[in-house]
Parts: structure tokens; sequence; C-alpha cells
């Protein structure tokens, strides 16, 4: 019983620290490695979380700070080594496209369509975009499933296609309802 109320007096302690950021600006997500992107892996799962208030993303002890590149064209725009992230200020629609400049390379984006997608046992209507980065030479690629209802549930790692993440919680990046 001893042991159980210092547990529980190391908690109250402790709380007021997990209130320096609130909830709603940390998504979680989950993502599925296999040797394919890395040799050293064995088929695990990896967490990645997106602070967007401080502009971090995290996966195990790895911090990343990421940028917010958001414009007056722009709704929500984040930017990292694992995802380049951005919805336009207007409705989406299949066919769409938008861009930007970014750090000297050039993003765009494009909607291919949209579908159902059943994730985790949840049914919803997703939006595919897929996203180029060109800087000088180099090419890069990223694929999204974004949501009206619930955001960003699904996304490919950049330049990893075989490297999937999902949200983790109930909305993702970029919610707008």
């Amino acid at each position: 019983m001893k042991s159980i109320r210092i547990v529980f007096l190391l908690f109250l302690s402790f709380s007021p620290l997990a209130d320096a950021v609130d909830a709603k600006d940390i998504y979680r997500y989950q993502g599925f490695i296999d040797a394919k992107s890395d040799p050293s892996a064995k088929y695990g799962i990896v967490p990645l979380t997106i602070n967007t208030k401080d502009f971090v993303i995290s996966t195990f002890d790895v911090l990343g700070d990421t940028s917010d590149c958001s414009s007056k064209k722009l709704r929500f725009c984040i930017y990292d080594s694992q995802l380049i992230f951005s919805l336009p200020k207007h409705s989406l629609h299949e066919g769409l496209s938008w861009s930007f400049i970014y750090s000297e390379a050039e993003v765009r984006f494009l909607v291919r369509n949209s579908f159902i997608l059943s994730l985790m046992g949840v049914s919803q209507s997703v939006y595919l975009i897929d996203v180029v980065v060109s800087r000088n030479d180099d090419v890069a690629s990223q694929r999204l499933y974004y949501s009206e209802e619930r955001g960003l549930v699904m996304f490919t790692a950049l330049n990893s296609e075989d490297v999937y993440y999902w949200s983790a919680d109930s909305v993702g990046l970029g919610v707008l309802k």
C-alpha cells in the first residue's frame, strides 16, 4: 500500500509537466518498418509523435525540428524529413493541385482521388494526395491519406513508400471538423 501512495505522489508531482503542451497540439502515429527500408528492422512498429505547438517530430528518442511552412495560401503546412503535409485554404477535390517553394525545394501536391478507407475498424472517406519534392536533381515522393473529418489518417514516409504511418488517435493532423 505504501508503494501505491509513493507512485501516486510522484504522479501528482509530475502531472503539471504534462500540461506544458496541450493535447490538441500532439498527434500520435504508428509506423510499420520492414526489411526493405531498413535491413536491420525485424518488421517493427515505430511510434511517431508530431507536436504542432513546438514543431517537433519524435520517434523513440530521436527528436527532429520541424518547420511551419504555412503561408497566406495555405491553411496548414508542416515540413520535415519524414513528412511534408499542407492544406490549401479552399476545399479539396479530385484533380486539385497546389505547390510552394520552401528551403530551395519545390513541393507539389496532387489530389489523385477519393475513396472509402477502412483502417483499424473505422471506414472513412479519404483523399489520396501525392506529394513530390524537387530540389536540384533530387526528387522525393510521399503519399498522404487525408479525411476532412479525421485529418491525416495515414501516410508513407518521405521517399520510403513501403513505410506506412497511421493515426493512433481518433483524429490526425490537419483535421477540419
